[in-house]
């Protein structure tokens, strides 16, 4: 593949995964079921290689290996970020993420 190939293939990842992503973080935060923190870790926007392929303005000056490392690192953060996801969604809301660290008194919720 060529250096404007992994490029799209990075826009396309962003487009049709980052949204869901995005979307389905917020959802269970709203639902109390996750803290904010464990949002971000699972949100794509916040993630290293993200950030290194959005930085991107010259393709010139980017090596190829380096586009590759950076979207083989985001391919497998998104990976982990729907398992992640897909797990606090089946979970009953009194075993969810932000409700075990409520009730194990590691976090207080006012």
């Amino acid at each position: 593949m060529t250096k404007l190939e992994l490029m799209d293939e990075f826009h396309n990842l962003v487009i049709s995964k980052g949204k869901e992503i995005n979307k389905r973080t917020h959802d269970l935060h709203e639902q109390k079921k996750v803290t904010f923190g464990w949002m971000l870790t699972v949100n794509i926007y916040d993630n290293y290689h993200y950030e290194k392929l959005i930085e991107i303005n010259h393709l010139n000056r980017v090596k190829k290996w380096d586009i590759e490392y950076w979207l083989k690192g985001l391919k497998n953060h998104i990976e982990k970020s729907l398992k992640e996801i897909e797990e606090q969604e089946k979970l009953p809301f009194e075993e969810s993420q932000m409700q075990v660290l409520i009730r194990e008194g590691k976090i207080q919720y006012m």
